[in-house]
């Protein structure tokens, strides 16, 4: 698609943190956004995510992808800058916590190998002995024997994100609508013309020069835009747990994950659950991560469970996300980010504005062009 120049119209499709972010990234830099969410905004994976921002330990112990990982880390370097722009336009805080990860490993050679390979990529890490352990992390079970520290990692509360993004856009005076669904694609000529919203029992043509598809698993719009049959449901479950007198600092990994929030919370997660589309709690899988949690910091173990709660990641069958020309000239994706939405939103609203407006695809986001798919979608 050539480049869209004089404020051009940009609709999205999706409010999750993807969406809002490629909705901020435009309006900054001069499109007329309007944006669709067909619940509430963060309502889908956004609202149900850890928000961790950890390409490293992505990389090393979950075994991302090569392009993802240098995409992520790419997209880590921006999330300062990006959130300092967010911050000042909303008028609410949307802190950073860079407090680092500890990876807990069973043996010594399993923390040298990951701390070797998260280098490799270009991260910062080092190999630990127990004490190494202890001396970052108070608390630890007595299995923590070995792992690995990766001091450029941390997090942020997604929750926070999204509310402070839909604030920053309604201070810019882009239309954003919930509960509104995006039901269809309008073309002329092959080209995208409009997208079709049905909003309070209404449709209407909403007109636009390039449209960007952000909302996950969408049936309805698949017959336009192939790529989407790519996507698929991975179930993830967790828990809150309130942290009061346990001295976490940082996030550790090991069987499951613990996140240590502002507000004295404790995230433990989460379940991945590959083509589960339900979003039913089971009991088995929250006590399974809680005896992870438990023999991580055994302090846990006193600890009341505060609440509960289960998302739909959108997984692709490659396991690359979706970025760029998708169906009639002008519609765009950026979806299918599995566990890295919260991490990859800079990232991936750089490249769609760069897509759109500059008619360039920045160098990391090419693996992900959504035309990659086309012979695994006949399949």
């Amino acid at each position: 698609m050539k480049p869209v120049t004089d404020a051009p119209r940009v609709a999205i499709a999706g409010g999750g943190i993807i969406g809002l972010s490629c909705a901020f990234a435009l309006a900054q830099a001069g499109a007329r956004v309007s944006l669709f969410e067909r619940g509430e905004f963060g309502g889908a994976a956004s609202g149900a995510a850890a928000g961790m921002l950890a390409p490293n330990a992505e990389a090393v112990q979950d075994g991302a992808e090569a392009a993802v990982a240098a995409f992520c880390r790419h997209s880590l370097t921006l999330w300062p800058d990006f959130a300092a722009r967010i911050e000042k336009l909303s008028g609410e805080s949307l802190p950073l916590s860079w407090s680092g990860s500890l990876i807990v490993t069973d043996t010594a050679e399993e923390a040298a190998d990951m701390a070797e390979a998260a280098r490799a990529g270009g991260g910062k890490a080092e190999a630990l002995d127990r004490e190494g352990l202890l001396a970052r992390q108070a608390g630890l079970g007595e299995e923590a024997g070995h792992g690995v520290w990766l001091p450029e990692e941390g997090h942020v509360d997604p929750r926070a994100a999204v509310s402070a993004l839909v604030a920053a856009l309604r201070a810019m005076d882009v239309e954003i609508v919930e509960n509104a669904s995006v039901r269809g694609v309008e073309t002329r000529r092959g080209a995208l013309r409009a997208l079709r919203v049905e909003h309070d029992g209404a449709t209407r043509s909403v007109a636009c020069d390039a449209a960007v598809i952000a909302s996950g698993i969408e049936p309805a719009l698949a017959g336009s835009c192939p790529a989407l049959r790519l996507l698929y449901p991975v179930k993830g479950q967790m828990l809150a747990l309130d942290g009061a007198g346990v001295a976490l600092s940082r996030v550790v990994r090991g069987g499951a994950y613990l996140i240590p929030r502002a507000d004295g919370e404790i995230w433990v997660g989460a379940s991945s659950e590959h083509g589960a589309a339900d979003m039913k709690l089971q009991d088995s899988v929250i006590r399974r991560l809680r005896r992870a949690a438990e023999r991580l910091v055994p302090a846990l173990a006193d600890a009341a469970e505060l609440r509960r709660w289960a998302g739909l990641r959108p997984g692709t069958r490659d396991s690359l996300p979706l970025i760029g020309a998708d169906g009639p000239e002008g519609v765009f994706l950026a979806a299918g980010h599995y566990r890295n939405g919260v991490l990859a939103a800079p990232a991936t609203a750089e490249a769609i504005t760069a897509m759109i407006l500059e008619g360039e695809t920045p160098e990391l986001a090419a693996p992900f062009a959504p035309a990659r798919t086309s012979a695994l979608t006949r399949v």
